[in-house]
């Protein structure tokens, strides 16, 4: 039974727009009267943002997701997202979050109490900003520590970009790439926050035969996306600091390789150099620096070209003049393997993170080969895809979330993948639709509604270079992996391995719960 409060009978806000608008008159003076759910709870005012007080923080918003009912730490998919599944207070300590001890548990449980206990928003305010309470210093570090982990930022983005709300679009599209025009998050977050509940919570966190967030989990949410925004422009500020150190890299790299000196590592680096100074060029916005830009791609694109990349018309660069880097010392350069690591890391960087359309990718190369067994994929997007392989952050759980320009790893620098805001060199890992479905065609291929011994465990794949064939492959291993420990463990399996509705798609499959002839999936 879906305990959270519900709002008062009178309500007169009926859609998640009325509700973004409501809680934005409310930050800015407006106050109506306070449903009997949230006095119960110690919401005797309701939520606004005095002027002189500090903005909550996402420990906080935690800390009043809890008291309804133990939110969010109660639903099945916040707790795949943390690794948490017994709540934040179990009374085996065994079960404790990774890292607390009893005393932590309690001056943590306890710290909550009394800052439910304040009588006022505001009262509320000043105990979380000046409360010396050791359960404060506890819990501020412990979401500090795993903020990163659980993946929040990443979803939030995901969303901004989905909805095409991300900060950097508006100010590219509104502003002339103007920083000191930076958009306010309240104007935009009230768009993502039913779709990111969705992400982050799951079904559990919405009211029966609803689609909309209830209330008080809106006004919690809306303080993740205004972290995330605010991060996302310290990151602005710092590339936009950078850009002539970025612009002088680039040009660097790109006179090595004029005058000669055509090593893979050389190539590689101009590539994520020229990146770099094409993403601060945006940013930037002006003629100059974009003109700058456009002449570096289009002599990279001169270089991949004679290495073997095919770049699509509607993406490739005018020149004026002739590329200075020798074509015939390009095609000397090194080993089919070398170079096929040189276009991946070009496709990485120039085409990996063009956002894919509304219908998926390829499907013109696919329309002349398409089978019935193809349209399922074709007709579902890349969340729902995510939904059905339980890639909760839209990636497989042993994933990094973020990848790192000059391919440093979390096992070389720790510390660097944990750091708020996040560095500009890291930029969120994501799977493509063509990688998400072809996945899911592998999964649905290989997986099978009825025993059948001599069912096919294998699955050919084959595609043009840099497309992303390897990643694709160690997404099912991922998946497999996955789907090996919950069967281990007695959980339930990914949804496309049993009967799954989703309440905002009505998309069914059906039941395909066996590998050849057997319902467990061999693991040693």
């Amino acid at each position: 039974m879906n305990t959270l409060p519900s709002l008062s009978a009178n309500s007169d806000v009926p859609t998640c727009w009325a509700k973004g608008l409501l809680r934005t008159m409310k930050w800015q003076g407006y106050t109506p009267s306070v449903s009997p759910s949230h006095q119960r709870l110690g919401y005797s005012e309701p939520f606004h943002r005095p002027s002189n007080m500090p903005s909550h923080t996402a420990p906080c918003a935690l800390m009043r997701l809890h008291a309804f009912d133990g939110a969010p730490w109660k639903w099945p998919a916040w707790q795949e997202r943390t690794g948490i599944f017994h709540g934040l207070f179990p009374t085996d300590d065994a079960l404790l979050p990774k890292g607390w001890t009893r005393q932590n548990a309690n001056d943590v449980q306890s710290y909550f109490q009394n800052y439910l206990a304040q009588p006022t928003e505001e009262k509320k305010q000043q105990y979380q900003s000046k409360s010396v309470h050791p359960g404060k210093v506890v819990w501020h570090e412990f979401v500090k520590r795993n903020w990163p982990r659980w993946n929040v930022h990443d979803a939030v983005v995901g969303e901004l970009k989905d909805w095409d709300v991300h900060p950097t679009a508006i100010l590219i599209r509104e502003h002339n790439g103007e920083e000191s025009d930076w958009p306010h998050a309240d104007s935009y977050s009230a768009i993502i926050l039913n779709t990111l509940g969705l992400r982050l919570f799951g079904e559990e966190a919405f009211l029966p035969n609803s689609e909309t967030l209830p209330l008080s989990i809106r006004r919690n949410l809306a303080i993740f996306v205004q972290k995330s925004w605010d991060s996302i422009r310290k990151s602005v500020k710092q590339l936009k600091t950078n850009a002539q150190k970025v612009e002088n890299e680039a040009r660097a790299s790109f006179a090595e390789l004029e005058i000669g000196n055509l090593t893979l590592k050389n190539v590689g680096k101009a590539i994520r150099d020229v990146a770099q100074w094409k993403e601060v060029s945006e940013l930037y916005n002006t003629q100059e620096n974009i003109r700058k830009a456009e002449e570096m791609l289009g002599d990279l694109q001169v270089i991949m070209e004679t290495l073997g990349a095919q770049i699509p018309k509607e993406k490739r660069v005018a020149r004026k003049g002739t590329c200075k880097v020798s074509t015939k010392a390009l095609q000397t350069l090194a080993t089919q393997e070398d170079v096929t690591d040189l276009l991946n890391i070009y496709h990485d960087y120039f085409e990996a993170n063009v956002e894919d359309d509304d219908d998926p990718p390829f499907l013109a190369l696919l329309s002349s080969r398409r089978s019935s067994s193809r349209n399922v994929e074709t007709e579902m997007s890349s969340e729902l895809l995510a939904q059905r392989l339980r890639f909760l952050t839209g990636l497989p759980p042993q994933f990094n979330a973020y990848r790192h320009r000059a391919g440093i790893s979390p096992w070389d620098n720790p510390e660097l993948f944990t750091r708020e805001p996040v560095p500009p060199e890291l930029t969120p890992l994501k799977l493509h639709w063509h990688q998400l479905a072809g996945a899911h065609s592998i999964v649905r291929s290989l997986f099978i509604e009825e025993k059948h011994a001599l069912h096919t465990k294998g699955v050919l794949i084959s595609d043009q270079v840099g497309l992303g064939k390897t990643t694709q492959t160690i997404t099912v291993i991922a998946f497999l992996n996955e789907a090996i420990y919950l069967q281990s463990t007695n959980r339930p399996p990914p949804p496309i391995l049993v009967y799954c509705q989703h309440a905002l798609t009505q998309f069914f499959l059906a039941e395909r719960p066996f590998l050849a002839g057997s319902k467990k999936i061999p693991s040693h």
